[in-house]
């Protein structure tokens, strides 16, 4: 492409790479120049291709046939960051209306495809990022899987019936970088070498529209190997069961959401057996009494709940195959059964009022030797209780100290962060 903000672009990005890399060689004085010329050029490209009265970036003189969409120029400048801060709204607006006016979907090419996406992220608008990522019509990534593609196509063009340029190319998969990014959370800080520093951190609420993007999608399980282990995040919108901090001894809740085992709405006590768990397709009730499928149960399951619940006034266990380590049947929605027994002589009374209900959970594997920032969205509770494996670590406004791991915590707004070492968590946020 012969495009003079394109080639501007790229030449700022580099120019700030080498500024950066001469400072940490301690070379200041490259430092100090490459980074003068990066922001030379940074002035220069706004003062080229910034029109504030449509609150765009365009490149005058381009024909029809060379056209670059707002949706490329608009993402190039917010990567950059040149945005002006009094302009970065109504920009981002222009943006959002341009995706409105192709009916939700992406107009871009290799270019633009790879900052589109965290842009909108970024500028609190992830419900439409979501909505390109999830559209069914061309051009979309889904509508290449729906035609039947097992790779990436070259085009956004084309069916099983009619190809179009090659069926095996890595055009377009640079896209995936924002799945693991800002869906799932999982990044390295800047600062950061080898996965020693981390910050978990899913882009599910917007505080520009004050909602989640939970309606269009309730869950995402991420995982990466790094040289530490294996980095991994889960994360779930609520529970489609209606978990609440106070039930019974027995249950069944549907993949991603959790099972809560608790004494405390029986009047106290501990938890004394597990009489029957299934994770996989178990029939039954807790009524009638469960059985195991014969075909998809996770061999395995009730030591690691027995571990998990007993001896314990309760306990939180995530229906997800991350927790169970392994999926006993693939491509098949899934389920969690668990009967117990106990409570005897129990004397404490339930809590006054009525439940906190599970709002977020987030699951997450830290490697050994790292440590992470987690974010966990408050998902607009003005109040929230965040637990891990039922130990309390926020509570009443404030972070509550004593758990394993997790290090300290802070109320950013709309998110409670904390800071946690190496290890496993299930968060729960209540609310």
């Amino acid at each position: 492409m012969n495009s003079v903000l394109v080639s501007s672009f790229y030449y700022i990005s580099q120019l700030r790479v080498v500024a950066r890399y001469a400072g940490i060689l301690g070379h200041t004085a490259d430092q100090s120049r490459y980074q003068g010329l990066a922001d030379g050029a940074a002035l220069a490209f706004n003062k080229a291709f910034f029109n504030p009265e449509k609150a765009t970036y365009e490149e005058p003189g381009r024909t029809c046939a060379e056209y670059l969409s707002p949706q490329t120029t608009i993402s190039l400048a917010a990567e950059l960051g040149v945005i002006p801060a009094e302009h970065e709204a109504a920009v981002i607006q222009t943006l959002v209306d341009d995706i409105a006016s192709h009916d939700w979907h992406l107009n871009v090419g290799i270019v633009g495809i790879k900052y589109l996406l965290p842009t909108l992220s970024k500028a609190g608008r992830g419900d439409v990022a979501l909505m390109i990522a999830q559209a069914r019509t061309p051009p979309s990534y889904i509508y290449m899987v729906e035609q039947g593609a097992t790779t990436l196509w070259e085009t956004w063009t084309g069916s099983t019936y009619h190809p179009v340029a090659s069926w095996n190319h890595i055009m377009f998969g640079s896209n995936s970088d924002w799945y693991f990014k800002y869906l799932a959370g999982i990044k390295q800080t800047e600062e950061s070498r080898g996965w020693q520093q981390l910050e978990l951190h899913p882009q599910v609420w917007s505080q520009v529209r004050n909602t989640s993007i939970c309606a269009n999608l309730s869950s995402t399980e991420a995982s990466v190997l790094t040289p530490r282990g294996i980095l991994s995040a889960a994360w779930t919108c609520g529970s489609s069961s209606g978990s609440t901090v106070n039930s019974g001894l027995c249950g069944k809740v549907a993949e991603h959401d959790n099972l809560k085992l608790s004494c405390t709405s029986l009047g106290g006590g501990t938890i004394k057996s597990i009489k029957f768990a299934s994770f996989g397709t178990p029939t039954g009730s807790c009524t009638e009494g469960f059985k195991k499928s014969s075909t998809c149960d996770r061999i395995g399951a009730q030591p690691l709940i027995e571990k998990a619940c007993v001896g314990k006034s309760s306990c939180m266990i995530p229906a997800l195959t991350q927790y169970f380590g392994g999926d006993p049947c693939f491509d098949t929605v899934k389920s969690l059964a668990v009967s117990a027994t106990g409570c005897n002589g129990g004397t404490k009374p339930p809590p006054p009022g009525p439940p906190k209900t599970v709002v977020f959970t987030y699951n997450v594997v830290v490697p050994v030797g790292s440590t992470a920032r987690v974010f966990l969205p408050k998902m607009g509770k003005s109040s929230v209780m965040i637990t891990e494996s039922q130990n309390t670590v926020w509570s009443s406004g404030a972070f509550v100290k004593g758990v394993s791991g997790v290090l300290d915590g802070t109320d950013e707004g709309h998110e409670i962060t904390l800071s946690v070492g190496s290890g496993s968590y299930n968060f729960i946020v209540l609310g």
